[in-house]
């Protein structure tokens, strides 16, 4: 159902990026909260909740715009850091969690002329639940696989506080039957805007050099 469909993708995306708590243990409220540099991710979030609870945006001089919003006791579902069962038991519910996860965490891409799909997360558990779940639906899924070691200082000046993994796909069959599947519940205008991209990339190369 279509609410099913919804929980699945905020959990998918709640794994990714936001911080979910009571504000105290017998509090009926859930509190919410994210921060990014990027407009389009801090509009989806108050896209996704604005009709439930209180939003509030602070920007600070560093450019990073922080976002809380708080809700009803039934969000309760977000609380929780695992995967619940029933999300793979339909492929989409599995989709539209894929989806909101990668609003959240994934990047598709055109590299060197050729489009690609990646996410990275310390959670490798979260990363092998969606390589396992791509791999049955014949999508050709690589990894996880160690990306950064932890203390690996990022080109951005940051410190990885763990080790960082990554899954990939850039086979154009995979890629193309990846993106039809998540496109109806892809939200992030910039992955929007992205997985357009990618599909023109593999069509175009499909039609100069075969499939």
């Amino acid at each position: 159902s279509g609410d099913l469909i919804e929980k699945a993708y905020l959990i998918g995306f709640r794994l990714g990026d936001l911080g979910v708590r009571k504000i105290y243990p017998n509090s009926k409220t859930i509190s919410v909260a994210s921060g990014s540099t990027i407009k389009e991710q801090i509009e989806l979030i108050k896209g996704l909740f604005k009709k439930y609870g209180k939003v509030r945006i602070k920007t600070s001089e560093s450019n990073r715009t922080n976002i809380w919003v708080a809700l009803n006791k039934s969000f309760e579902f977000l609380l929780s850091k695992e995967i619940p069962g029933w999300i793979e038991k339909d492929k989409n519910t599995f989709l539209a969690f894929l989806a909101g996860f990668t609003d959240a965490e994934g990047n598709i891409g055109v590299y060197n002329k050729q489009a690609v799909f990646q996410i990275g997360n310390y959670e490798k558990n979260i990363l092998l639940f969606i390589s396992k779940n791509l791999n049955n639906l014949d999508i050709v899924c690589r990894g996880p696989y160690e990306s950064f070691t932890e203390k690996y200082i990022h080109r951005e000046g940051y410190r990885y506080n763990q080790n960082y993994f990554q899954i990939r796909i850039n086979r154009k069959d995979s890629l193309l039957e990846l993106f039809k599947l998540i496109k109806p519940y892809i939200k992030h205008k910039n992955k929007i805007k992205a997985l357009k991209k990618a599909e023109n990339n593999i069509i175009k190369r499909n039609i100069k050099y075969g499939n």
